[in-house]
């Protein structure tokens, strides 16, 4: 009995509480992130016109199809995909944890692979340099061969969907 009257104190006292704190809460942080979230969704819509993005964790990945951007077997970017990165560089140039991964398929030599995913990975930051993006922003640029598969590589659709580039970054400023 007396547990449940002290339960029904302590609740007689807490609600009040709570809702006064509700009440009293400055409503301008939430109008703030509604217009950054606002902000954000209009910015990831723009780059969508450009690549594919996602949410990835607490960030954001862009996934650049590399068939399309080199060509197959290739490592030299296309005069079209040079001018999509010079689009996308603007919306990077603030972001400071820039990672650059180049990706294959599991065909042919896993050697040749790797180093073909890391020329990938070099060119297209190295595009996004020259098109104003910070070299200090870029934390990582790594060519990862076959790792990191999205897809089956038994099929002709999975190993173009696993050849591919991603931009991974969290640190977002817009």
């Amino acid at each position: 009995m007396k547990n449940l009257l002290r339960t029904k104190i302590y609740l007689f006292l807490a609600v009040p509480l709570l809702s006064a704190c509700a009440l009293t809460e400055d409503p301008a942080p939430a109008s703030e992130t509604k217009s950054s979230k606002d902000s954000r969704a209009e910015i990831m819509a723009q780059i969508s016109q450009i690549f594919l993005i996602r949410p990835h964790g607490a960030g954001y990945v862009i996934f650049i199809p590399t068939d399309e951007a080199f060509g197959l077997a290739k490592t030299k970017l296309t005069d079209e995909t040079k001018k999509k990165v010079a689009k996308l560089a603007p919306y990077l140039v603030a972001i400071t944890d820039l990672q650059v991964y180049g990706l294959t398929d599991n065909l042919g030599y896993k050697v040749i692979n790797k180093r073909r995913s890391q020329q990938r990975a070099d060119a297209i930051a190295g595009q996004l340099i020259k098109a104003g993006v910070p070299e200090k922003n870029f934390v990582r640029v790594e060519g990862l061969g076959d790792a990191v598969p999205m897809a089956d590589n038994s099929t002709v659709q999975g190993r173009k969907t696993n050849r591919r580039i991603e931009i991974i970054f969290t640190a977002v400023k817009w």
